[in-house]
Formats: structure tokens, C-alpha cells, sequence
């Protein structure tokens, strides 16, 4: 099969941008666990501004109209970057509990754009479970699959093999299972999601979940009120 030509050379070169600016968000964060909890940077990291001379953590957005792995409109004030693991329990308290309403109050009034990144730093499910969410993507479903592997893995033991990983696809609606079964095997893909995670790493994601937010960083799974005060506070000075 033919692979399709990488659309990664740009992000390379801002990714040795931020790493040559002596930016990166390791910095900021000052992480070492590989799984941040709810109590991981309660506000420090978040407080912190940019390095003046370092070009804005907002450049690291993509901002494509039809980006399967985004939502919002591409052109919102604010975007919010998640790198994030799908084996992670802590991602999953994010999904579960906070991104309902980020999206109601900020993404569908147009203020807010919430972009993934794959940050698979737990194994090879965290690899195989992000392969799975590409596949998913590709037939524009990929927050119904976000939404489906978090809620199975929310608060209990997770089995990630690949069983699990098509029944959860199954009980979306529309997917197209045969296609979406081909694709976990597709080596591009794979190549994708082990290359976003060498950017993730390289701009300093060590533990997850890990969000830009406009020009400041959080770790963790924080509560929503932590994300309204730092979009409230951007949105108002745009």
C-alpha cells in the first residue's frame, strides 16, 4: 500500500524551534509522572507566561478546517492543545467530567478550539489505542471513539486488546467496521501516531494529560473552573 506523504515536515521545524528557544513545556510544568493526576499543578505551571524571546505556544496549533482530530471552528480566539494518552486514567476524568462542558460554554459559542495530540507514554496499548482512534478519524469519527474508549476506561480495569478496541468502534453509529478493522493495520498510521508522540516528547510531555492553553500550560486533570480562569483571562485581553 501505498503511503500517503507526511504532512509532519512543518511540525518538525516548529518543534525545533521550541526546543532550540529553550522553551519547552517540561520547563513550565517541571513534570516527572507519566500519569498526572487531579491535584498535578493545581495553578504554578499554569501562571507561568511564555519566554518573551520564544515564539507563542499558540503557533503549535494546527488551525485546519477539516482536521477529523479537532473541534471548533479553525478560526476561534483560543485554541486548547490536549496531548493525552487513551490508557490514561486521568485523561479519562478529563473526558468524562470536564470537556462536556468546556465544549457547551466555549467551543460551540465559537470562542474555543480543542485540538488532540497523541502523547502515548504507557506501553503499547497507549500506541495501539491511538492507531485505533486515527482509524476512527478517518471516517470522521474520531470524538465519538475518544468518548467511547474513555468512558470504558473510566474508573475501572481497562483491557485494550484489539477485541476490545473494534467492539468499542461497533457501537458507534455509522462506522464502517470492515474499513475501520483494515485500518489497524494500516503502518502509516502507526508511523503518525509514533511520530506525534516523538513531538510531544520533544517539546517536553512526560506525563499526561498536558494542555496548552492559548500561551499558558496545565497538567493534569483539572477541575473545569481551572480552564475557565485561564481562557476567561486570555479571551479578555484579544
Amino acid at each position: 500500500m501505498k503511503k500517503k506523504a507526511s504532512s509532519r515536515p512543518w511540525i518538525a521545524i516548529v518543534v525545533a524551534v521550541f526546543v532550540l528557544g529553550a522553551l519547552g513545556i517540561g520547563a513550565l510544568i517541571g513534570a516527572t509522572s507519566k500519569e498526572a493526576g487531579p491535584g498535578a499543578n493545581p495553578g504554578g505551571a499554569a501562571e507561568q507566561e511564555t519566554d518573551h524571546a520564544a515564539r507563542p505556544l499558540s503557533e503549535l496549533a494546527r488551525r485546519k478546517a477539516d482536521d477529523p482530530r479537532a473541534v471548533g471552528k479553525a478560526d476561534a480566539p483560543l485554541v486548547i492543545i490536549e496531548f493525552a494518552d487513551f490508557t490514561c486514567k486521568y485523561c479519562g476524568v478529563f473526558a468524562v467530567e470536564t470537556l462536556s462542558e468546556l465544549k457547551r460554554d466555549y467551543v460551540d459559542t465559537g470562542k474555543v478550539r480543542i485540538e488532540w495530540r497523541d502523547a502515548p507514554i504507557l506501553g503499547e496499548k497507549s500506541v495501539t489505542t491511538a492507531v485505533a482512534a486515527r482509524a476512527a478519524a478517518r471516517q470522521g469519527r474520531f470524538w465519538e471513539y475518544y468518548d467511547a474508549v474513555y468512558r470504558y476506561g473510566y474508573d475501572k480495569a481497562k483491557d485494550f486488546s484489539r477485541e476490545t478496541l473494534v467492539r468499542l468502534a461497533q457501537k458507534i453509529k455509522g462506522m464502517d467496521l470492515e474499513a475501520f478493522t483494515k485500518d489497524l493495520d494500516d503502518p502509516g498510521l502507526l508511523d503518525d501516531v509514533r511520530a506525534e508522540g516523538a513531538e510531544s516528547q520533544a517539546l517536553g510531555v512526560t506525563s499526561t494529560p498536558t494542555f496548552i492553553v492559548g500561551e499558558k500550560v496545565v497538567q493534569g486533570a483539572q477541575g473545569v473552573d481551572v480552564f475557565r480562569q485561564l481562557i476567561d483571562a486570555q479571551l479578555g485581553t484579544q
